[in-house]
């Protein structure tokens, strides 16, 4: 079964947000993930691991998310959690590092939640 929804760009950020991340807080401290070993980006292990344990992480930048990816979406630290200001900023369309629109076409959507289940 594939579960699909749109994610309106005109929605609360900080609702889709409280749903995605299931109402965990934020973390108080800006955690880094990956080590740097030979000049080569290497993760823990730690989200895996979480992810199936089912302690999964509130949320997290994808690991090999492009600098070039990285920049036109403005996220600032690829190795760090995310923020819930910069969250809410990307469900509704907006930059997370100056909560400026994406480009200067209209969005009416900022994304999609698909969910794939046997």
């Amino acid at each position: 079964m594939l579960n699909f929804a749109k994610v309106s760009a005109a929605s609360e950020g900080a609702l889709i947000r409280a749903y995605m991340t299931q109402d965990k807080p934020e973390p108080e401290t800006l955690k880094v993930h990956g080590v740097l070993i030979d000049g080569r980006d290497l993760e823990t292990g730690e989200r895996l691991t979480a992810y199936y344990t089912g302690r999964g992480e509130r949320a997290n930048w994808r690991p090999d998310l492009s600098p070039r990816v990285a920049a036109a979406l403005g996220v600032a630290k690829v190795r760090a959690d995310p923020r819930d200001d910069e969250l809410d900023a990307l469900f509704e369309a907006r930059r997370p590092d100056n909560g400026a629109d994406w480009s200067e076409h209209v969005r009416k959507n900022s994304g999609f939640d698909f969910v794939l289940a046997p």
